[in-house]
């Protein structure tokens, strides 16, 4: 494996999906109890009233008549639902919203990623010597520290805001029942409000920590990066062999159409270009074979051995060099230039003297 002195690149999108794929993602768990807790103050402000009328009626249901009920097992269950229903379903919305809270958080940091893989057994893990040798290393001591450094952190805030308010905890003995319980609620929810603005700012730095440790964890090595690159792109000699027998294959097939063609136009040595023109059979003419330097001048040699008319013009040659393709009908634009080239040829062919008899049936 390479050292961490040698891995000085970026991750590729490819590196990154593995390490998804493994679990290896920047989660901090500390943002995710801070995002958590502010979720429950916000769900207590808003089911909160109703939470605690729920409570008090089950504990006056529980202290009225039922106190001194005999309890049957025909009975239990209707007392039960009597005195704990209405606070299960008080309940009921608060929970839920902490559940779809801490879906949003898993979601917030590393995206919505299911990893299977992680559900399989590992016999590694149950491996004693290996979990012992985690639980004492750097790694472990070090978030060993820094949980006890938050947990001071937060729990010095907590004291500080119940300190300047321990002078009135001796007069909660001579309030009712209704006002000790908004003073506890408010003295709760303004501790709460304290610790969890402090667990923010503690799971805000966590979380940037975890992201630059989980960056330098996926870092890659200048030689990794070649590999992949390879990996996807195809090793550049095998792609260079592959074009080159893939030019090899259509300069064959060009060599192979230039005996078909009804004229060759050239420039006249540099470029030549093969067209054909069957009426009834193409609708325009169709390039067969075309190309520069020593190609064209493979297709002059085969269209002067077939017999084919060979027509010099520079400008036409070169025009149909850069916007045909062979196989296919020239564009539009030079039909024009092309009928007047295939009606000379034409007219030459008429104009031609016919074979002597003698060359035809090669008599003596």
């Amino acid at each position: 494996m390479a050292d961490n002195d040698e891995r000085t690149e970026q991750a590729t999108p490819r590196r990154r999906e593995e390490a998804r794929k493994e679990g290896r993602v920047a989660r901090s768990a500390d943002l995710a109890t801070a995002l958590g807790l502010l979720t429950a103050l916000i769900a207590l402000g808003w089911f909160g009233p109703k939470l605690g009328l729920a409570i008090r009626q089950m504990i006056a249901g529980s202290l009225g008549p039922n106190l001194f009920r005999d309890l049957t097992p025909a009975n239990i269950q209707d007392l039960s639902l009597t005195l704990v229903g209405p606070v299960a379903m008080a309940l009921m919305p608060l929970v839920l919203l902490l559940m779809a809270a801490a879906v949003f958080v898993s979601i917030l940091q590393v995206g919505w990623h299911l990893t299977p893989e992680l559900l399989e057994p590992k016999w590694e893990r149950l491996n004693f010597f290996d979990g012992v040798t985690r639980l004492f290393s750097v790694g472990s001591v070090g978030t060993l520290v820094a949980g006890l450094l938050k947990l001071f952190a937060v729990g010095w805030i907590a004291w500080s805001y119940i300190a300047q308010r321990v002078d009135t905890f001796p007069q909660l003995h001579f309030l009712d029942h209704t006002q000790y319980l908004a003073h506890m609620g408010e003295l709760i929810l303004g501790l709460g409000w304290r610790v969890v603005a402090a667990m923010l700012v503690i799971g805000g730095l966590d979380y940037g920590f975890q992201k630059w440790r989980f960056e330098r964890s996926i870092r890659m090595t200048k030689q990794e990066i070649k590999e992949e690159h390879k990996q996807n792109e195809g090793d550049p000699q095998i792609k260079s062999r592959v074009r080159q027998i893939q030019r090899q294959m259509v300069f064959k097939r060009m060599m192979q159409a230039v005996p078909k063609a009804t004229v060759v136009v050239t420039n006249p040595t540099h470029v030549a270009v093969a067209l054909r023109y069957e009426p009834g059979i193409d609708a325009a003419p169709r390039v067969l074979a075309m190309g520069p330097n020593l190609i064209a001048l493979r297709i002059r040699k085969l269209a002067e051995f077939h017999g084919i008319p060979i027509h010099e013009d520079p400008p036409l040659a070169r025009a149909l060099l850069r916007n045909s393709t062979v196989g296919r009908e020239i564009p539009p634009q030079f039909y024009r230039a092309v009928a007047q080239v295939l009606a000379l040829i034409l007219r030459r062919k008429k104009a031609a003297p016919p074979m002597p008899a003698a060359a035809v049936t090669g008599g003596d």
